[in-house]
C-alpha cells in the first residue's frame, strides 16, 4: 500500500477571516514566545514587494510565511507551522501543537 501524501498550497490570505487567522498564527507562534509585541498594521505587512502567504494542507490552514522582496533580494520572514492533526512521519517541535514534517513526507 502506498502512503497518500497531503496536498500543499501556498496562497495569499484572500479573505478577512483568513487574514485575521494569518495574524493570529504569526502573533502566537512567532512573537508571543519571544515576548515581542505584534502589530498586524505594521507597514511591512502591506509594503509593495512583500507577499503574505498561508500554507494549506488538504485545505486546512497550517502555516504562514511573509516573503519580502526588494530590487535585488528576497527574504523569507517569520515562517510558522501549526500541525493540529500530526501524521505519522512528523516529529514534535516545541508544544503539543507544533510539528514539522520530517524529510520526504510532503509531496
Amino acid at each position: 500500500m502506498t502512503e497518500q501524501k497531503g496536498h500543499l498550497e501556498l496562497v495569499p490570505p484572500n479573505t478577512e477571516a483568513i487574514l485575521a487567522e494569518y495574524h493570529v498564527m504569526r502573533k502566537q507562534m512567532v512573537f508571543d514566545p519571544i515576548g515581542k509585541p505584534y502589530d498586524d498594521n505594521n507597514p511591512d505587512e502591506s509594503r509593495d514587494g512583500n507577499h503574505r502567504r498561508v500554507l494549506l494542507l488538504d485545505g486546512k490552514r497550517i502555516g504562514t510565511v511573509r516573503i519580502d522582496r526588494d530590487v535585488r533580494d528576497a527574504f523569507v520572514m517569520a515562517t510558522t507551522l501549526n500541525w493540529l492533526d500530526p501524521r505519522p512521519g512528523h516529529r514534535k517541535m516545541g508544544s503539543e501543537d507544533r510539528d514539522i514534517p520530517t524529510e520526504g513526507n510532503i509531496g
